[in-house]
């Protein structure tokens, strides 16, 4: 299998194609494959990426994504500057994925933060091209600039819709459409773009542990339904002293929700009651946390 970067022909692609999908992560071979791909991404320019979208960025994306936790923290970073729109074309949970990096990397608290900061800056400043508008290439900063559009406060439901199409139409320009590989669904791509967006917006670095941490407890008591939890404790009481305690900007959001999850961890370690955790959680698709009303009236 010859994974050097080159031009090919459309047969050539779906030749290469077939190689590349009887391929598994688990092989030798699919590791040697994206060596030899990162060897030359590593040193491209975003013009040079975006020219081998339809073949082997968009194969080396892909397996980026597959073995991102085999990844030295370094290539995490550039990924973040520069495959993000390719790898939510494909269908990937980036946010997901980040934060099960930060749960599988034995990092301590200073190196967390440092490391999650990169990958925060990578991706908000990032120049590569992720399509077009009006005839001209539109970047990722770009589009965060738009995202941010979006946040400014009385912003009507009307602007509100008019930069989700935007943003539609920019990651779903002709030329995209054209790569049938890139079958996601338009919606959730679009919602997933916003949500990683403002989730680095919102969370700084030094926050970043505090997150971390609420979403690890979350993952604990799904997987573990049968956990005893205090009965007693009032969620609602819970949540009237949490938002009397933090404050709010114009929209009613905290202005730091990151206050509001450090105190419910401490809550919930105080009650021994999970359910505490999960009153206030970041809902992906909107990017932005929010109360867990089915909880609050269960």
């Amino acid at each position: 299998m010859n994974f050097q970067v080159r031009q090919l022909s459309d047969s050539e692609i779906s030749s290469l194609e077939s190689e590349f999908i009887s391929l598994s992560p688990r092989q030798k071979e699919y590791r040697e494959a994206w060596l030899t791909m990162h060897d030359f991404f590593s040193q491209a320019t975003p013009v040079e990426a975006r020219s081998y979208w339809k073949s082997f960025f968009r194969w080396y994306v892909e397996m980026s994504w597959k073995l991102i936790n085999e990844l030295v923290p370094e290539d995490v970073i550039e990924m973040f500057k520069q495959q993000v729109p390719v790898a939510l074309l494909l269908g990937t949970d980036v946010w997901m994925k980040l934060m099960r990096y930060l749960q599988f990397k034995p990092f301590d608290d200073a190196s967390l933060a440092s490391f999650y900061g990169d990958v925060r800056q990578s991706f908000l400043e990032s120049d590569y091209y992720i399509g077009t508008s009006k005839g001209e290439s539109i970047s990722v900063k770009q589009l965060v600039a738009e995202v941010k559009k979006i946040n400014a406060p009385n912003v009507s439901s009307l602007e509100v819709a008019e930069s989700n199409a935007k943003i539609n139409s920019i990651l779903y320009s002709k030329e995209v459409a054209e790569i049938t590989s890139f079958n996601a669904d338009p919606l959730v791509t679009v919602d997933r773009f916003i949500g990683l967006t403002n989730f680095f917006l919102g969370v700084k670095p030094e926050k970043i542990w505090a997150i971390l941490t609420g979403f690890e407890r979350r993952t604990l008591v799904k997987e573990d339904d049968s956990k005893d939890i205090n009965k007693s404790v009032d969620l609602s009481d819970i949540k009237k002293t949490v938002e009397n305690k933090f404050p709010k900007k114009p929209d009613g959001q905290f202005a730091d929700p990151t206050e509001a999850v450090t105190m419910l961890n401490d809550l919930a370690e105080r009650y021994n009651d999970e359910r505490i955790r999960e009153l206030y959680i970041f809902n992906e698709k909107t990017g932005a946390f929010e109360w867990n009303d089915a909880l609050l009236t269960s």
